[in-house]
């Protein structure tokens, strides 16, 4: 983990997802991620908005700090969402009942 911090928003959103999809929950790992999603979330294109929180709901680790950061940019670049990725942080955020105006 010592090289987090060098990675791009891509390779942070496709490793959560890679855990997320083999239901590995490493604690240590996505509790990473997420203090790297948030200082980065600005860089982040839909798609990859979408993806990081999917794998966070699923694996089952929400990061209310990092969710409230998310949240935050997905409400900023909305018009730029395909119908799949909207369904995607819907079903996320609802998976996770979270509530954000």
């Amino acid at each position: 983990m010592k090289k987090m911090n060098d990675m791009i928003y891509q390779d942070l959103s496709n490793i959560a997802w890679a855990y997320a999809k083999l239901s590995i929950n490493n604690h240590e790992l996505f509790e990473a991620i997420s203090w790297e999603v948030i200082k980065k979330v600005h860089e982040f294109e839909p798609q990859n908005l979408a993806i990081t929180i999917w794998s966070y709901a699923t694996i089952g680790q929400p990061r209310e700090r990092m969710l409230e950061a998310l949240a935050a940019e997905v409400q900023k670049k909305v018009e730029r969402f395909d119908p799949q990725c909207c369904a995607n942080v819907l079903h996320a955020y609802g998976k996770m009942a979270v509530k954000d105006e």
